[in-house]
């Protein structure tokens, strides 16, 4: 591996230890015991040439189901995964060819809203419907840099969605 890209950390109730995820330049996540300091595994096909650039994790509220792994290319897609498998769920393509900053995964409740992910590109924030990985909404940032991150709150009457400026200039 060239270069590693982005890194998060990941635990569950039913995986108390500490999961460090390393997205790489070849496409592929690395996940690694925290515990122990070991390899656990490589997710993702070799070879795919797009790196990536964010990650995050979502579990269903339903624990019949399995976690997945969202993933943000430099090609501009979207990668959802099974997160013990590593088999490609659904591709994602965003509007632009541009690297996705940042991924995020919002699950109001469970009440029976899907679930979206946000995807960032640029000044641009793409709201995906989980399930059916068609796009709900597009976002524009009123500040002049490009959006390093996102976060999606839900209050009482309506939802917030906070983008951060990269520090860089865009």
């Amino acid at each position: 591996v060239e270069s590693v890209f982005t890194m998060a950390v990941y635990t569950s109730a039913d995986a108390p230890t500490p999961v460090l995820l390393v997205g790489n330049d070849d496409g592929r996540v690395e996940k690694w015991d925290l515990q122990s300091g070991t390899r656990m595994c490589m997710l993702g096909q070799e070879g795919e040439k797009m790196g990536v650039t964010s990650v995050a994790v979502f579990e269903p509220w339903d624990r019949r189901a399995a976690p997945v792994l969202i993933t943000g290319h430099e090609s501009g897609k979207v990668r959802i995964t099974d997160y013990a498998t590593g088999v490609l769920l659904r591709d994602l393509s965003s509007a632009t060819p541009d690297p996705i900053s940042s991924v995020s995964i919002f699950a109001p409740n469970r009440s029976g809203i899907s679930p979206f992910i946000i995807s960032c590109v640029g000044k641009v924030a793409t709201m995906w419907d989980f399930h059916t990985g068609r796009i709900v909404r597009t976002f524009t940032g009123a500040h002049s840099k490009a959006i390093s991150s996102s976060t999606l709150c839900r209050l009482p009457d309506a939802c917030l969605l906070y983008t951060s400026p990269s520090p860089r200039d865009s």
